[in-house]
């Protein structure tokens, strides 16, 4: 169904120059996580194999980000998930809000870096159901029929 990228960090390097300096097996990792993301076992709706590897190249960025790489300290990044709702100067507050109510939560997720986000707007189209024609017994075939169908949503 789907397409199998694999990972190439000369051309995740080329999509995001900013990870220059990244290692091969750390990047390989990355890829590797964002593949719990992103199906890249030949199971997911992407047919075209650049898609595919733009799309997990956007992910391992977003892996990495959180991780820390882009950090001068290296350090995981101290990023909050959820919108400011309020925020102060004085001895520095901050309060943010996770709205639980909009669907789907993952949306949270990927929005906590500039990749992630470029992510979940990119994967739009494949999150959204495919109406698939089904057995139609008024027919007795296959497929949506003249009176309206019996089909499947997948």
């Amino acid at each position: 169904m789907g397409v199998i990228a694999t990972f190439s960090l000369a051309s995740f390097v080329a999509q995001y120059p900013e990870f220059l300096g990244v290692t091969e097996p750390v990047a390989q990792a990355w890829w590797n996580q964002a593949g719990l993301y992103n199906a890249n076992d030949g199971s997911g709706p992407v047919q075209s194999l650049p898609m595919q590897q733009t799309l997990m190249n956007m992910l391992t960025a977003h892996v990495g980000c959180l991780a820390g790489f882009l950090n001068p300290d290296h350090l995981p990044n101290p990023t909050i998930v959820g919108r400011i709702v309020d925020a102060s100067q004085g001895s520095v507050s901050v309060h943010t809000e996770m709205d639980r109510n909009t669907k789907p939560e993952s949306s949270a997720f990927f929005v906590q870096t500039q990749y992630g986000n470029s992510w979940w707007a990119a994967t739009r189209l494949y999150r959204s159901a495919k109406y698939v024609p089904g057995f139609n017994p008024k027919i007795g075939g296959w497929g949506p029929g003249r009176f309206g169908g019996l089909g499947n949503v997948r």
